[in-house]
């Protein structure tokens, strides 16, 4: 078996910053050669920041001689203004991030009033020049209540705000980021601005291998992500959608890698470090449905190029065979201290085929 495809375009990944950067990037550089990074960090950045943090990517890329393009997903805010949109554009980005405050890691200077993007001219500046907007689609939680009730229904109860968000603003992009439910598949089919993107790990799991027995513990922390997985239903929907041959849905990993440390925390934070999983999830996926090279090319980065207006520049190839085979171990994210060591997402799986990234010269 011999199946050669693109290097992945990953628009949705957390690459971190300090330390567990070059982590990050050791993991996602072996697949993809461009992705969107969210700057959902400890503090927002200002332009002289992501350019910093764009600086940082490169260096850490240059000690592992490894090629890939990192664009920056700035987080909008109620105070964000139309000139921080033109001057996030100018510094390589082309979207940014509707992160609901409260929602998930590092949100809290997210957006609290989504009327505030409207009365700014955010979103209008946005379509103007062509921005996309990448939307975490969950509710926050209230001040009470149980995180795994908030949790299971936080997506559903969002579906209204995006869809008014994306009538409202036909010419802006939006993205209805890690779609998880079959109410919001159904919801976002009416809008031709519209896309989703489906993670690996969604499309593997549901709320069984996250929760216990009785759905108020976390049981599985390196399977706690949000959105949650939801049931066997909302699964067969996402790999049914993912399948098809919508332009308009495509994958996102949302990698968000941990410490192991910070994993055993009550409650862990939530995110998957679904490299280098995901892949190999993917190419599983489309052995077992013959979906063949032309699927995997368009579902991991042709279609979500297309929507972003990202022009192809392939210098490089990603080759599947069955003449070798890996099996999930654990890595770590910086290689400093114990602490640091993060666990994959399905770590000990084995995979009867492995993933090999070669320059087009090579192979040539």
């Amino acid at each position: 078996m011999r199946i050669e495809t693109p290097v992945f375009f990953d628009p949705h990944v957390h690459l971190r910053e300090g330390i567990k950067m070059f982590g990050a990037i050791a993991q996602t550089s072996l697949f993809c050669g461009r992705v969107c990074a969210m700057l959902n960090l400890e503090k927002p950045l200002d332009e002289a920041g992501i350019r910093g943090y764009l600086w940082e990517t490169g260096r850490h890329l240059a000690s592992l001689e490894r090629k890939m393009t990192v664009m920056p997903v700035p987080m909008l805010g109620d105070e964000t203004t139309p000139e921080q949109i033109a001057a996030w554009a100018t510094c390589g980005a082309v979207s940014a991030k509707y992160m609901p405050s409260g929602a998930t890691t590092n949100s809290h200077h997210g957006v609290t009033n989504p009327e505030s993007l409207a009365e700014s001219g955010v979103l209008e500046k946005m379509s103007d020049l062509g921005l996309v907007l990448q939307v975490h689609c969950e509710m926050p939680p209230g001040p009470d209540g149980s995180t795994i009730d908030w949790a299971l229904g936080a997506e559903q109860e969002f579906i209204e705000t995006f869809c008014n968000l994306a009538a409202s603003y036909p010419r802006l992009k939006m993205v209805f980021e890690h779609i998880s439910t079959r109410e919001a598949l159904k919801a976002i089919e009416p809008f031709a601005n519209v896309a989703a993107t489906i993670t690996p790990h969604h499309l593997t799991m549901t709320t069984d291998d996250v929760l216990d027995l009785t759905y108020k513990w976390i049981a599985n922390p390196h399977n706690w992500c949000r959105p949650i997985a939801k049931s066997e239903e909302d699964r067969q929907a996402l790999i049914e959608t993912a399948c098809s041959n919508n332009p308009r849905i495509f994958f996102g990993s949302d990698y968000a890698p941990h410490s192991a440390q910070d994993k055993r925390r009550t409650p862990p934070p939530a995110g998957c470090a679904s490299y280098p999983a995901g892949p190999y999830v993917l190419a599983r996926l489309a052995i077992e449905r013959d979906l063949g090279a032309q699927w995997l090319a368009n579902f991991t980065s042709r279609r979500a190029m297309d929507f972003f207006g990202i022009s192809s520049n392939q210098q490089e190839t990603l080759i599947l065979s069955d003449r070798e085979t890996l099996t999930v171990m654990g890595s770590r994210a910086s290689g400093a201290v114990e602490d640091d060591d993060v666990e994959p997402w399905l770590k000990g799986e084995a995979f009867d085929f492995a993933w090999r990234r070669f320059s087009l010269q090579t192979i040539g």
